[in-house]
């Protein structure tokens, strides 16, 4: 008896889709009726149905896709710097894994001289992983290769250098990278005193460079300032961020084309910085080394819009008349005097302050103060170190009272320990976003997961979302250190 063969019309026509399905039928009713041949029916089942699988992949709606559209789709899938961090060049992630798809992904991918600008190396993963991690020699050929594929176009690079490894392997990498500093637009760099030399090949050779983001971790940092001093001469630096926990090391910056700078140090530096930098829109100071913190005489910021300060006597010599948000760290005991400091501040630079954020929080009544004080802030944000019940328990209706009726924006984020008390929280944020003279818009939650949220408070809040209040919730550390990261104007692209 002859059982039917396999058709063959065309792969998209009906007729041949029916014919498949009947004789796959056809062939499971042999499979289950007969004995004699049952083999031989399985063997051409199996052979059908790998044709099936092969003429639906090529049939899909993916291929029809049009080139630029999927490599737009294949950026989406780029993971995001702290991943590629942890991971680094791990064939499992985009858009290493693209490239073994299939041969037109691989061609695309390939020829998408985006998916391949952002190369980031951290010594401190691969030692991490020790023997099961790739060699130098193999990361050196990943990094020429995405190197070769990004083209012409301008490279973001993350080289975060670890002292417990071989200095030759990370230097090598170093040097690999340096061959291409003309084409670096954002540099991020975790120094050690054995990388530092090779900065001297820097000079000259960053005329893209826009961003740039310093660090070293160890103490060995003796006659090295000469050697920061190569990025001076970069003509499109606008934005510098500098921390070393140990001291401060000066570092000459094109300060007259600066836009925005963040740095740890003394406020000698500092001070230098702000009275060379008459461009800069935004700055976060964080002072540290010294205890006298200014010389007393005033620094005019005329298109300052966004400052961070470690210590509020800063406001003192001070002037900003564009200023319009201010984070400050303060204790609660500092707030009386600081209240002060900032009227003074307002009133010489004749600014209208739209945003406030305090981190470590003050006490609830100068919170108070600050928002009677100043009706042009609309937003407040507070990175609390300590309890704030009594600052919740304050922003809550007096009777049908709003305290702060202008505010639109009210944010709450945790450190460290830190913690809040979610049901007031919850109550203050209800009882402000039903009362008619109240403006709030936005509101976001940012604990680390430190305690979770309970299921109850968890339901009120998205009730509230889902009445139409604009609210973030966030319980990841990672996610929570970023939002707090830009709250204070810290470096937040590496």
């Amino acid at each position: 008896m002859n059982h039917q063969k396999t058709p063959t019309r065309s792969l998209s026509s009906p007729s041949y889709r029916n014919a498949m399905y009947a004789h796959l039928a056809y062939l499971e009713d042999k499979i289950s009726n007969s004995t004699d041949r049952r083999e031989e029916f399985e063997e051409e089942r199996l052979s059908l149905l790998a044709c099936r699988v092969q003429n639906r992949a090529i049939l899909s709606p993916v291929r029809r896709i049009p080139t630029e559209i999927l490599g737009d789709i294949f950026w989406w899938t780029l993971p995001s710097i702290r991943d590629l961090e942890r991971s680094g060049f791990d064939f499992r992630n985009s858009p290493w894994l693209l490239t073994h798809i299939s041969s037109r992904w691989r061609a695309i991918s390939i020829a998408t001289s985006s998916l391949w600008l952002c190369i980031v190396i951290d010594y401190s993963e691969i030692r991490h992983k020790g023997p099961r991690g790739p060699s130098s020699e193999h990361h050196l050929s990943l990094v020429e290769a995405q190197i070769q594929r990004s083209r012409a176009q301008q490279l973001q690079v993350h080289f975060y250098a670890c002292l417990e490894m071989n200095s030759r392997a990370q230097i090598q990498m170093f040097e690999l990278l340096s061959q291409h500093s003309s084409r670096w637009e954002g540099l991020s760099l975790g120094l050690s005193s054995k990388i530092f030399p090779s900065l001297a090949t820097l000079r000259g050779r960053l005329p893209s460079l826009k961003r740039l983001w310093v660090q070293w971790d160890d103490s060995e940092t003796d006659s090295v300032e000469s050697l920061l001093d190569c990025f001076q001469t970069a003509s499109s630096l606008v934005d510098v961020g500098v921390f070393n926990e140990y001291r401060h090391v000066p570092m000459c910056l094109p300060a007259p084309q600066l836009t925005r700078y963040g740095l740890t140090g003394s406020w000698s530096i500092h001070e230098c910085i702000l009275q060379g930098a008459p461009n800069l829109v935004e700055a976060h100071i964080g002072c540290v080394f010294d205890l006298e913190l200014w010389s007393g005489s005033l620094i005019e910021l005329q298109r300052l819009q966004r400052l961070y300060i470690s210590d509020w006597l800063i406001l003192s010599v001070l002037k900003a008349p564009a200023l319009q948000e201010l984070a400050v760290s303060l204790y609660p005991d500092e707030g009386p005097r600081y209240l002060n400091c900032l009227r003074d501040f307002v009133n010489r630079s004749l600014c209208s302050l739209r945003r406030i954020c305090h981190r470590k929080s003050p006490e609830a009544h100068t919170i108070i103060e600050i928002l009677k004080s100043f009706p042009s802030l609309t937003e407040l944000v507070l990175i609390t170190h300590y309890p704030v019940s009594e600052v919740i328990s304050a922003l809550r209706l007096t009777g049908s009272t709003v305290v702060a009726p202008q505010l639109q924006t009210l944010f709450f984020g945790c450190e460290v320990d830190a913690t809040i008390d979610y049901t007031a929280y919850l109550d203050m944020l209800k009882a402000c976003w039903e009362a008619k003279d109240c403006a709030l818009q936005h509101a976001a939650l940012i604990t680390c997961g430190k305690p979770p949220l309970e299921p109850l408070t968890f339901i009120g809040l998205l009730a509230l979302r889902q009445a139409g209040l604009d609210l973030v919730l966030s319980e990841n550390e990672s996610e929570s250190f970023g939002f707090i990261k830009a709250w204070l104007y810290g470096t937040t692209w590496n």
